[in-house]
């Protein structure tokens, strides 16, 4: 039985995340759950890695608070590599990176997948203008040069909490349809299943959706444990 972690820059337990994945992985796979933020209060999390106005901005959560947290990524980056280290001392096959940005190199045994390049080139291989949802406001020139990396500089964006109310969601995938947007991106790890379901019928468009590309990828990489 293939033994999966699930590597959050948030805090765990993550059942918003895991339950999707649960869903999208096969049953007999075993999940497990490593957060950067584990063991860690709200103001200790500011204190150690909140975001200072330098560098990149992520936003996340921590367990059972649905409010965001704004984190530095170079911060919150450094301490993921305990939980790499942790889930491969506990068995780990293969990591799975929940979040969509761009990482750092980390020391590690098993392969470490992640879900940023590849769901937005997916995005970018269905035909249209793209248009992307992202999680805060002030991560729009963040987020339009990683899609300027992939080769797509004139992508749409719209700003939607991920762990706000559905309606946010649907009032930014309608938007971005009446700005032109002919398929949809949710470039955030935070939004759900039931996200892209409310995207789509909200504007119907295509969604694509992070966590549905890793969970992909996942299947393709362990495909001869099957």
């Amino acid at each position: 039985m293939p033994v999966i972690s699930m590597l959050t820059i948030g805090q765990t337990p993550r059942p918003d995340i895991s339950g999707d994945l649960r869903q999208l992985l096969p049953s007999h796979w075993e999940l497990r759950e490593y957060g950067a933020l584990d063991g860690l209060t709200r103001r200790e999390a500011e204190a150690l890695c909140g975001y200072d106005g330098q560098g990149e901005l992520l936003v996340t959560r921590m367990a059972g608070d649905a409010r965001q947290i704004a984190l530095s990524a170079e911060k919150v980056f450094a301490r993921l590599q305990t939980c790499i280290t942790l889930a491969e001392k506990e068995g780990a096959d293969l990591h799975l990176m929940a979040c969509t940005g761009n990482f750092p190199p980390y020391f590690h045994e098993k392969t470490i997948l992640y879900p940023g390049v590849c769901q937005r080139k997916a995005a970018l291989a269905v035909d249209g203008r793209v248009g992307v949802l992202i999680p805060n406001a002030a991560q729009e020139e963040q987020i339009r040069g990683w899609w300027a990396a992939c080769g797509a500089p004139h992508v749409l964006l719209e700003a939607a909490d991920p762990f706000g109310a559905a309606a946010e969601i649907e009032r930014a995938a309608k938007e971005l349809k009446e700005q032109g947007a002919e398929v949809l991106c949710l470039d955030c790890f935070g939004y759900t299943l039931e996200h892209k379901a409310a995207a789509e019928a909200a504007s119907g468009l295509r969604a694509v959706l992070p966590r549905e590309v890793l969970c992909q990828m996942a299947k393709e990489e362990l495909s001869c444990l099957n």
